[in-house]
């Protein structure tokens, strides 16, 4: 997963980080926007591709 993100170029690296913020953006406004069921191994790929290095989204 960390190969496949050094492989973006600059204007996907961009969309992955405002991905993230609208991500955290809709948590704040409402915890039920991202109601959702997942393992944990998918939510720490997407905890280490969109960078929540805080695990926020997870």
């Amino acid at each position: 997963m960390a190969e496949d993100r050094t492989a973006l170029n600059e204007v996907s690296l961009e969309n992955t980080v405002l991905l993230r913020d609208l991500i955290s953006r809709s948590h704040e406004a409402n915890i039920g926007f991202l109601n959702h069921v997942a393992n944990a191994h998918d939510l720490d790929k997407l905890n280490l591709f969109l960078r929540f290095l805080d695990g926020i989204y997870a």
